[in-house]
């Protein structure tokens, strides 16, 4: 797993920033003709891809990505608003797990940041690494919109709230996705989009509670005191998603017997606020550096020796570059 400046927290969870998504205020109107695009491709590069110009209401006129192999930035420029002054504005979007250990992410940022007389940072979604099997682990209603997706107790993907909006919390296999090894050991991750105002108080009330599986639910022993037909029940309850529907569905006398057996055999996953803190400073120090202009001034040279060590990273083998005075950004490798 690669992070972006991760915090650590209590029992070893891993905190980090994996998508922000900014607002921008674009300086010149030829920005949202095609021109931003069009000094990304001065050189050549093949990494930036643009979409077709969209005049349809709502939606940003022009769209283009930028790839960084493991994943992509994604630029939007001119909205086709109500208002004229609505094609100055853009967004960006990118995750910095992924992207932000490319030099070539960083000075392009720059140059769009540059091109703005402001960024605002909209929303960002915080990532939650649990070293923990996903079938022990269930969100627990709130009141937000749920829905599952479910494949497999081992392979599901739990949602809360609605999507791009504040609070919205997908609950998922992280190892399965990675398609690591068993050998590796178990990952669930807890994803949640936050307000790009929100404080980290603010983000520990509104993370979910996250059930987790007692140990000996795996065990039958803890069940003989119940006859046979409660027995079944307490097994139904304990992996089934609408669990606690179900269970407040129950007569009062059998919620009493049961709950023992259903909930206080668990816990609920524990946050830490500091960790918290510790990404949203990292997201502060980011953003202070793009206002002073850190990479404004990244030499080309510096931007061939950063791809030609990120290629070796994924080859897994030695690397060597080769300038091409006509093309600066491309990379030539020789064996």
């Amino acid at each position: 797993m690669k992070y972006w400046l991760p915090g650590i927290g209590r029992n070893e969870y891993v905190y980090s920033c994996d998508m922000l998504r900014y607002k921008l205020e674009i300086k010149d109107l030829k920005y949202s003709q095609g021109v931003l695009q069009q000094l990304f491709t001065a050189y050549g590069r093949f990494d930036v891809r643009q979409y077709p110009v969209n005049f349809s209401d709502f939606k940003f006129r022009n769209l283009f990505t930028v790839d960084y192999d493991t994943s992509s930035m994604t630029v939007g420029i001119g909205f086709n608003g109500c208002k004229n002054e609505d094609l100055m504005i853009g967004f960006l979007e990118v995750n910095p797990n992924k992207c932000f250990d490319s030099l070539q992410c960083m000075y392009d940022m720059q140059h769009i940041f540059d091109a703005c007389w402001n960024f605002e940072l909209l929303r960002w979604d915080l990532a939650i690494d649990v070293p923990l099997p996903r079938e022990v682990l269930s969100l627990v209603k709130d009141g937000r919109k749920y829905m599952l997706d479910m494949y497999s107790n081992t392979n599901k993907t739990e949602y809360l709230g609605v999507r791009n909006s504040s609070g919205y919390t997908k609950l998922y296999n992280k190892a399965l996705e990675q398609d690591h090894d068993v050998e590796e050991g178990d990952l669930t991750r807890l994803e949640m989009t936050c307000a790009g105002d929100m404080t980290a108080d603010q983000i520990i009330t509104k993370l979910p509670y996250v059930f987790v599986a007692s140990d000996k639910f795996v065990e039958s022993d803890d069940l003989k005191a119940l006859s046979s037909s409660q027995r079944v029940l307490v097994r139904a309850l304990r992996s089934h998603p609408d669990r606690d529907d179900l269970f407040r569905n129950l007569c009062a006398g059998v919620r009493v017997k049961l709950r023992p057996y259903i909930y206080d055999g668990g816990t609920t996953l524990s946050y830490d606020s500091n960790a918290i803190l510790a990404v949203l400073e990292n997201i502060r120090q980011f953003e202070q550096a793009m206002q002073e202009h850190a990479f404004s001034f990244v030499s080309h040279d510096d931007l061939r020796e950063d791809a030609a060590r990120r290629l070796a990273e994924k080859r897994g083998k030695d690397f060597v570059s080769v300038q091409d005075k006509e093309n600066p950004f491309r990379m030539q490798d020789h064996d």
